[in-house]
């Protein structure tokens, strides 16, 4: 079995047409059928399946009679459910694969990919279930005209009956990973999905959205962007290597302000790579930055009362943490007290400092400034 299915799909890298393969396909789960060691007989019936992991008094007689069908027809299984790999195999080569996180820089490219593999996989399927069909009828006529026959119940009955079961198994699963396939489709969001819900989260808080670009961008733009870009945006990496390159001219590319593009004909503007790239980087579950305004701005200052007169900052931002995070700084603090502090670093350092923390601070002769270094570079604290 194992030797056909190279073959097939030796034949489908060749240039074969999926098409021309399904009648291979079809013939395949006969041969699989008596590969297995299986006999179109009642007396050839594995009975031992209805006993694999189940007890010889199991009260759900179904169980065990469902074991023994899928061991009947294990290779029709197999073999649906291996349908789509026809498709994907040459819709979507191993550079802009469909499941690789390196799609085509056109999008409109990539959802007209999407909608043919959803099309030929139904396509391919129903001309792999009228094969089984025209299989089934087969077996049906030949039951018919040897209905006298002498041994119409040793050979020709036990077809007919194991060919309509595997008809109906086949027709199970090749339904079920049609319905798969579709979902999983219908999950990866298109470029207009993507385009809507980035002008809504720049519209709902365009501050924010702001200190988080400006901070990514500096990291970004930083010498030390591999050790502090992390997470790394997963459609960046191809095969498992980051492509700074690619980043890096995405993240140039698109205007330092996004104040900039809160007009929609510019978001509409952006490549494909800078909309994925502003819509992971806006939609952290991890944290988000809110601007705090009016009383709350004099509460934040009296938390860490400066010693000496410095010019009060032109904004002040709130980090919220996911419950994960708090949960696991709560775990970390324990019964110590809290202290309020401020702390001045690089620019580029506080896109990993709002996502991991003072993870670097025991290294450092002093960690904590009592000056704002932050509120001196972009006037921000």
């Amino acid at each position: 079995v194992c030797s056909l299915f190279v073959v097939a799909f030796v034949a489908l890298e060749l240039g074969v047409d999926e098409y021309s393969l399904m009648p291979i396909w079809s013939a395949l789960c006969s041969h699989a059928f008596y590969a297995l060691g299986h006999e179109p007989t009642f007396s050839a019936i594995p009975w031992h399946a209805a006993f694999v992991g189940v007890p010889g008094n199991f009260s759900v007689q179904a169980i065990p009679a469902l074991l023994v069908i899928l061991s009947l027809t294990a290779g029709h299984v197999m073999l649906s459910m291996a349908l789509p790999l026809l498709v994907v195999w040459r819709s979507f080569p191993a550079k802009t694969g469909i499941l690789s996180l390196n799609p085509p820089d056109d999008h409109t490219e990539h959802d007209l990919l999407e909608e043919k593999t959803a099309s030929r996989l139904t396509n391919i399927s129903l001309l792999f279930l009228s094969l089984q069909a025209i299989k089934m009828m087969a077996a049906t006529f030949a039951s018919a005209v040897h209905k006298r026959h002498l041994m119409v119940w040793k050979i020709f009955a036990p077809k007919f009956i194991f060919e309509g079961i595997s008809f109906v198994i086949t027709c199970c699963f090749v339904l079920a990973i049609n319905l798969f396939i579709r979902r999983l489709l219908a999950k990866v969001p298109s470029m207009d999905v993507v385009n809507k819900r980035n002008r809504d989260l720049v519209k709902e808080n365009t501050a924010g959205a702001e200190i988080k670009w400006a901070l990514f961008a500096a990291a970004v733009r930083s010498y030390r962007a591999d050790t502090l870009v992390k997470p790394f945006p997963p459609m960046f990496i191809n095969d498992g290597n980051k492509d700074f390159e690619r980043l890096e001219r995405a993240v140039v590319s698109l205007p330092c302000s996004i104040k900039q593009l809160r007009c929609s004909h510019e978001l509409d503007e952006l490549t494909e790579d800078q909309q994925q790239l502003l819509d992971w980087l806006l939609r952290s579950k991890d944290y988000d930055v809110k601007p705090v305004t009016g009383d709350e701005v004099g509460q934040v200052r009296a938390l860490c009362p400066s010693q000496s007169e410095a010019p009060p900052p032109s904004v002040v931002f709130r980090v919220d943490y996911c419950d994960r995070i708090e949960r696991r700084f709560a775990d970390a603090r324990g019964d110590r007290n809290t202290l309020f502090a401020f702390h001045g670093s690089a620019l580029h350092n506080f896109a990993s400092i709002l996502r991991h923390g003072l993870i670097n601070n025991m290294n450092k002769v002093c960690s904590i400034s009592p000056w704002p270094l932050l509120h001196l570079i972009i006037t921000i604290i």
